[in-house]
Parts: structure tokens; C-alpha cells; sequence
């Protein structure tokens, strides 16, 4: 296990991430086009897995308009809220880890229903704004790190039909990190703190 204390240390980073989770905890919900627009545009700029990387579906528009005239309608009509809504009194364990993974996967059809790619990345960076006591924040960097500090992540009961493979993979090594890092870790071992792990050793 690598030095910890590093992870107690003050981050160039923080700012930035703040403003991101006080715009989601004053703006949760999913009504307002205004707000849909400002919160994936910024996470998705923010964290470099922007929604209109890749290829758009058949006749979506560009520019300001993909997500105005295209992405905004279809989050606006998605049970986004409800989905939130389920995960109000969760607490991230073993036995709750399947139903995040489910909302994780919903999430991420509905992406792709916008652009026809499977944006598993920016959809755990965005509930990880929404939840984040709940969402281990996914990319390729993070999921190469875990890999290393946890090949045989314990087995769980999944959805079914509701779990991206890679990123249920990922949440588990994550969850079994955490268990992993917490008698030792200088401060309560969080998704962010996860991903500070991994990420930065």
C-alpha cells in the first residue's frame, strides 16, 4: 500500500470540484432546461468526456444546438429525478453497490440514446456530482490503477439487464479498495478519496 497521508493534503483541484458539487446539490433536479444545459456541459468540459464527443445519432444538430435542441429534451423527459430519488436514504456497502451500478447503467443508455456512445465515464462523473457518497468516478487512468490494487474484487448479486460490465467491474474493485484503505487512511475513505488514491499514486 502506497503512503497515505498525502491523501489529508490540501488539492489544486478542490475549488473547482466544489463549485461542481454545489451546482448540483443547489440544482438537482432535472426540469429546468437551464440546468440540464449548465451540468452536463460543465462536468462533461470540466472532466474531459464531453456528451457530444463521439458520433451523434442520425440528424442530431451541433454546436449549442446538440444539446438546446437534442440532449436537453430527451434528459428533461427520462425518469432522471426518480432514479436520484431511489438512492435518497442509500448508504454505499455490499449490499447496495447492484442498485448504484443500476442507476449508473440507466444513466448510461440514456447517454447513449443521445449519442450513440457509451459514455460510462462522463455518466459516473455526473452522478458522482449528484451522489457523491455513492458513485466511484470511472475513467481509463482510474480503472487501470484499481486493476492493480484488486484483481478479484468480491462477487455480487447484479440487476438484470441493468449493469454496464466495465463499470460494475470497476465499483467493485473500488469498494473492495475502500474497505482495503480505511483502517489506515488519515481521513474517511470516499469515492473522491478513492479516486485521489488512484489517480495521484
Amino acid at each position: 500500500m502506497k503512503d497515505l497521508s498525502r491523501l489529508s493534503r490540501p488539492s489544486p483541484w478542490d475549488l473547482g470540484n466544489e463549485v461542481l458539487y454545489s451546482l448540483c446539490a443547489n440544482y438537482p433536479d432535472h426540469s429546468d432546461p437551464d440546468v440540464v444545459v449548465a451540468k452536463l456541459w460543465l462536468i462533461g468540459r470540466a472532466y474531459a468526456s464531453p456528451l457530444e464527443r463521439g458520433r451523434p445519432t442520425p440528424r442530431a444538430p451541433k454546436n449549442e444546438a446538440f444539446y438546446t435542441g437534442h440532449a436537453v429534451p430527451i434528459v428533461l423527459a427520462s425518469p432522471m429525478d426518480a432514479w436520484l430519488r431511489e438512492l435518497n436514504r442509500t448508504t454505499l456497502s455490499w449490499d447496495t453497490l447492484a442498485h448504484v451500478i443500476a442507476v449508473h447503467s440507466r444513466f448510461t443508455d440514456l447517454l447513449c440514446s443521445i449519442s450513440t456512445r457509451a459514455h460510462r465515464s462522463l455518466a459516473s462523473k455526473y452522478l458522482h456530482f449528484h451522489r457523491p457518497e455513492l458513485f466511484f468516478i470511472y475513467d481509463s487512468r482510474a480503472a487501470a490503477a484499481v486493476r492493480s490494487e484488486c484483481k478479484r474484487p468480491r462477487q455480487i448479486s447484479l440487476h438484470a439487464g441493468e449493469a454496464d460490465a466495465a463499470y460494475a467491474l470497476f465499483a467493485r474493485r473500488c469498494l473492495e479498495l475502500t474497505e482495503t484503505l480505511t483502517p489506515q487512511a488519515p481521513v474517511p475513505v470516499t469515492p473522491r478519496v478513492v479516486d485521489r488514491y488512484l489517480l495521484e499514486y
